[in-house]
């Protein structure tokens, strides 16, 4: 209801009838939840191998439509490295949970973000602050590329931390890329 609410959707599920792609999905599991609502889902990894567990919980686990086809596409991709781009499309939303780990790949996320997101879609960045520096870094160049971000997790201090299992803060950023 929170992100309904910040995304202006009011009573439409966030990502109803989106198409929505998923930077460092891991095994899957956040794109297959979203696959349930979405029109499309394009979940991406730089890890093989976790591509190919999340090729196996798509089978098992995605939904089809009445042909038995999913909405669901797994794909390889690493910000700013086209061996590893086979996204060839904009998307409504991007999504990311859990993919800064270092201050040398803020800059390429937001360029991931810039070339795969619609103007106008939206931006979900789930992130663990490992570095300070970093958390402040992906806020900075989102505001300078003209995206308003929110923190939804402003306020939830220890208790975001208690749910994430660790003592480091917890943010989740919600914005909307300009139209030009």
């Amino acid at each position: 209801n929170i992100l309904r609410h910040k995304a202006g959707g009011g009573d439409k599920d966030l990502f109803e009838d989106c198409s929505v792609i998923e930077f460092g999905c891991g095994i899957g599991n956040l794109g297959l939840l979203i696959a349930g609502v979405a029109r499309r889902v394009v979940i991406t990894d730089a890890n093989l191998l976790c591509l190919k567990i999340a090729e196996n919980s798509v089978r098992v686990n995605s939904p089809v439509d009445a042909y038995g086809r999913s909405n669901v596409e797994v794909l390889p991709y690493l910000f700013g490295d086209p061996l590893l781009d086979g996204v060839p499309r904009r998307f409504d939303v991007v999504v990311a949970a859990d993919v800064i780990y270092s201050m040398e790949i803020v800059e390429h996320f937001w360029n991931g973000v810039q070339a795969r997101l619609k103007p106008g879609g939206l931006v979900l960045i789930g992130n663990q602050t490992r570095i300070a520096e970093a958390a402040d870094e992906l806020y900075s160049i989102g505001t300078r590329l003209g995206y308003e971000l929110t923190d939804l997790c402003t306020g939830c201090g220890e208790f975001a931390s208690v749910v994430v299992g660790s003592f480091t803060p917890l943010s989740l950023l919600i914005g909307r890329r300009p139209l030009s």
